[in-house]
């Protein structure tokens, strides 16, 4: 006996998903939680003043698509704006693993989301001002663009990827 269908299983990721992103939000707002101290303040700092000091955005280390994302946040929300659009990120890229293992046709493909939005490592990561999610987020869109047969459009979210993590530039070869 099947007990998730198919045709069950969007709610069910959907609204996993919103448990932890409304858990993740309240420990955004109350704890301390971050995966490095350095590089947290570092980017949470440069994210803040971005537009006060426009050489931030040629700056190879800053990361100009993470300051133009999470700026609007940090500036009037602080550290913890940081973390919530880490949070949003995280939670997107689960989704989308979930949708790209459905289209995939996998058994039980609402446990590819739900599995990515609980992994110890994304979770620390979304607690955090760290760039990793959001890259992981891109990486994760390039790669359901490409399996749904949107290969211009995933050529233009890859394109993109270096400018949240040098990595990306491996994307573009």
């Amino acid at each position: 006996m099947k007990l998730i269908t198919p045709m069950n299983e969007k709610p069910i990721v959907i609204i996993s998903l919103s448990l932890i992103l409304l858990t993740l939000t309240a420990l955004a707002a109350t704890t301390q939680i971050s995966m490095t101290e350095l590089d947290v303040y570092s980017h949470y700092f440069h994210s803040k003043t971005a537009f006060h000091n426009y050489g931030l955005f040629f700056d190879r280390w800053v990361r100009p698509l993470f300051l133009l994302v999470t700026y609007p946040f940090s500036s009037t929300l602080g550290m913890f704006g940081i973390k919530f659009v880490n949070i949003i990120a995280s939670m997107f890229a689960a989704y989308i693993t979930f949708l790209t293992a459905k289209h995939m046709k996998l058994k039980n493909a609402w446990l590819a989301g739900v599995l990515v939005g609980i992994s110890p490592l994304l979770l620390l990561g979304s607690l955090s001002a760290i760039t990793e999610v959001m890259f992981m987020l891109i990486i994760i869109s390039v790669y359901y663009l490409y399996k749904v047969k949107k290969h211009n459009l995933a050529a233009i979210v890859s394109s993109i990827a270096f400018l949240s993590r040098d990595e990306g530039i491996i994307l573009m070869g």
